[in-house]
């Protein structure tokens, strides 16, 4: 928490809950009646920056299973590629996943087959269904 500052605490009543009625053996002390909700900001740090940090990361989650990586390529390329426009689409979003799998493009290739909304245009084209 360096980087940040505290900008506010917020406490909580709890009411309610089910362990209020309940006895614990050998509690020394207190149930607790509140919880506290700590607020930290970040200082100094210019929003687009943030917000560029943030799109990446959330970019790096939607990317994380090979029917995220493939849907995001197609998408990246119109809704429409030829394999190999795919192939350079995926090696470029997810370097990391496809050093892990030699046969990536194998992957690829059974994960446009999988994908309910995706089907075979033409030869060695795919494109996600209009209907």
């Amino acid at each position: 928490m360096m980087p940040r500052e505290l900008a506010g605490v917020l406490i909580k009543a709890q009411h309610h809950c089910r362990s209020d009625h309940k006895t614990y053996r050998g509690m020394r002390l207190p149930a607790i009646e509140h919880e506290y909700i700590l607020i930290w900001e970040r200082r100094g740090v210019v929003m687009l920056a943030a917000l560029k940090d943030i799109g990446e990361k959330l970019k790096g989650r939607a990317s994380g299973t090979w029917k995220n990586i493939v849907k995001l390529a197609l998408m990246e390329l119109g809704g429409t590629a030829s394999l190999q426009a795919l192939y350079d689409q995926v090696s470029r979003g997810a370097p990391a996943r496809i050093q892990l799998n030699p046969h990536w493009k194998a992957k690829v290739r059974q994960t446009l087959q999988l994908l309910p909304d995706v089907q075979p245009l033409e030869a060695g084209s795919w494109g996600f269904t209009t209907s």
